[in-house]
């Protein structure tokens, strides 16, 4: 990696985002996740209330079941983290707070294009866990 001339450790970037199908006005702030939102992150998938498998049989079919969820649930919680802002209302125009049930109800193609917004910011972030699925474990 090149030096850079100057570089701030603390400011993270940010950068607001608009849908070209959304209505004028509307948009979201995301921003660089921060080491303490990887780290929550990460927190939540480690306290993840995922019984223990009894024997091979169950341990397979538990990763089936809760390893899709756990995913699901790192990519909301991961995501909440990069919105900084949005200025999304309900049908009486009242705000919607960024909250956790919020960004799980986000239509499925919004969410994708937040994401990718939040990704743009973070390049690097499947290298923060070796093996890019936020709980610090490599494959090998």
């Amino acid at each position: 990696m090149a030096k850079l001339e100057s570089y701030d450790p603390f400011g993270l970037e940010t950068n607001t985002v608009s849908a070209e199908w959304w209505p004028d006005g509307m948009s979201v702030t995301v921003t660089e996740l921060s080491y303490e939102s990887v780290q929550r992150v990460a927190k939540y998938l480690i306290n993840a209330d995922t019984p223990l498998p009894k024997n091979k049989r169950e341990a397979n079919r538990l990763t089936r079941t809760y390893g899709d969820l756990e995913t699901a649930e790192m990519q909301f919680h991961t995501t909440l983290a990069g919105i900084v802002s949005w200025t999304f209302t309900d049908k009486e125009g009242k705000p919607i707070p960024v909250t956790l049930q919020a960004v799980k109800g986000l239509r499925s193609q919004d969410a994708k294009f937040i994401e990718e917004a939040i990704d743009a910011l973070n390049p690097n972030r499947d290298e923060t866990f070796p093996d890019g699925s936020g709980n610090g474990e490599s494959d090998g």
